[in-house]
């Protein structure tokens, strides 16, 4: 929390200078921690205008323990995002999507749906690479509802590198 209290200071001292870094068309390819449902994946952003596409996949997989099966997860998700603000080194953007969390097990499987929303500021370090926090609330819309898996409020970050 204290790092996007941080990013959002950098973005307000530096929201005068007028210029706005342009991300129309810029292709990114990154990585992303949550510690939403989602956790670890592979994440692929892509800016129309403001209008920004998120394709996100991750993997997890547990190794068995005595009387107690192992898993593997696969970990789908996408999401619509729109830049609130543009300055010459910060957006701040919002966002929404659905994940899956998609566990196979003999005795823990399941698959379960997420709405999810996130706000961010992404801060650039330079022309080809994006650092980002965000918070994200994801809420479990699926049926039968885990209890330990309906709903999370939490904090994230990322890498991504414009093309």
């Amino acid at each position: 929390m204290c790092a996007l209290a941080v990013a959002l200071a950098l973005g307000a001292a530096d929201a005068s200078t007028g210029h706005a870094r342009d991300m129309t068309g810029r292709l990114g390819l990154g990585a992303q921690l949550d510690l939403a449902p989602l956790g670890s994946t592979v994440s692929v952003r892509y800016w129309v205008s403001h209008l920004g596409l998120q394709g996100l996949f991750g993997m997890a997989a547990v190794k068995s323990k005595p009387g107690e099966h192992g898993f593997v997860e696969w970990r789908p998700g996408g999401r619509v995002l729109y830049a609130l603000t543009r300055t010459r080194l910060t957006n701040l953007f919002v966002g929404g999507g659905l994940s899956a969390l998609l566990r196979k097990s003999k005795d823990r499987g399941g698959e379960w749906v997420y709405f999810d929303a996130v706000l961010g500021l992404e801060y650039h370090v330079s022309d080809v690479l994006g650092l980002s926090g965000q918070l994200t609330f994801a809420y479990n819309i699926s049926t039968p509802k885990d209890a330990s898996l309906d709903h999370e409020l939490a904090l994230g970050g990322a890498f991504h590198f414009y093309f």
